[in-house]
C-alpha cells in the first residue's frame, strides 16, 4: 500500500551504490597522488558522506512519512554490501 516508500526504499539502495562508486573513485584518486595522506581520504569521505546524508534527509523530510524508506533502502544496501564482502572471507577461512 505505500507506493512511494517503495520507490523511496529503491532511491536508497540507488544511493547505496553511488556511495560505493564515489568511494572507489576517491580511493583511487588518494592512492594515485604523489603524496597519499589520511587527511585526503579523510576530507573525501566526510564530503561524500555529507552528499548522501544530506539526499537522504532531504527525501526523509519532504516525503514524510514514507521518507523513512530512502534509509531503509541504505541500510539494506550496506548489509548485502557486507555480506558480499563478508561470505568469500568466511569461506576461505574455513578452508585454512
Amino acid at each position: 500500500g505505500h507506493v512511494v516508500g517503495a520507490i523511496l526504499f529503491c532511491i536508497g539502495m540507488l544511493l547505496g551504490v553511488v556511495n560505493a562508486r564515489m568511494l572507489q573513485r576517491s580511493v583511487v584518486k588518494v592512492i594515485s597522488s604523489e603524496n597519499p595522506t589520511k587527511r585526503a581520504m579523510t576530507g573525501s569521505s566526510i564530503q561524500r558522506l555529507l552528499l548522501i546524508a544530506a539526499i537522504a534527509l532531504a527525501l526523509a523530510w519532504f516525503v514524510r512519512p514514507d521518507g523513512l524508506g530512502v534509509f531503509f533502502g541504505l541500510v539494506m544496501f550496506q548489509l548485502i554490501f557486507i555480506a558480499h564482502t563478508l561470505l568469500p572471507v568466511m569461506k576461505e577461512r574455513r578452508k585454512q
